[in-house]
């Protein structure tokens, strides 16, 4: 009976473990660690990874804004529409690439963190 109990209770923290991964793989980075009441942590996981995408649109959207108004040609919208998109990436791609990276980073490190917990 003793062991029948302690296999429910591994059983528990390991389906808590993993609706925490899952939360922050596929949700959003430090959900998991939300769920597992580990609020410091999982609020500063959540912040850094909303800072850096954040960071990432608003470049994005203010070096298209600069493209867009550049634009003096009278050509199809859709055309100048991906030919600014296009500009946009190229100018800053190192910038954007390192974005991502980081983000990539911080996602994964927050489920590699909720993994090696006990």
């Amino acid at each position: 009976m003793l062991f029948s109990n302690d296999c429910r209770l591994i059983d528990l923290v390991n389906r808590k473990k993993a609706v925490a991964l899952s939360l922050s793989l596929f949700v959003f980075p430090g959900f998991g660690h939300l769920y597992l009441k580990e609020k410091v942590r999982g609020l500063a996981i959540s912040l850094l990874t909303s800072v850096l995408l954040l960071l990432f649109i608003c470049h994005f959207e203010w070096s298209l804004f600069q493209f867009m108004q550049r634009l003096e040609t009278h050509s199809s919208f859709t055309q100048d529409l991906l030919r600014t998109l296009t500009q946009t990436w190229e100018a800053s791609q190192t910038l954007y690439l390192i974005l991502l990276g980081l983000l990539t980073v911080v996602w994964g490190a927050a489920g590699l963190d909720l993994v090696r917990k006990k």
